[in-house]
């Protein structure tokens, strides 16, 4: 599912899945950006 799918983005950017977003670097949020497109269409 979509939760399941947005874990495996942040996964793949080396966020972990339970982390809160203000607790995000900027670094982080440019890797989730990065890899994010790829994680969601590949489901990795």
């Amino acid at each position: 599912g979509g939760a399941d799918r947005a874990a495996a983005a942040l996964t793949a950017a080396g966020v972990d899945p339970g982390a809160r977003g203000e607790s995000l670097t900027v670094e982080q949020f440019a890797a989730i950006a990065a890899s994010a497109p790829a994680a969601l269409t590949t489901g990795q």
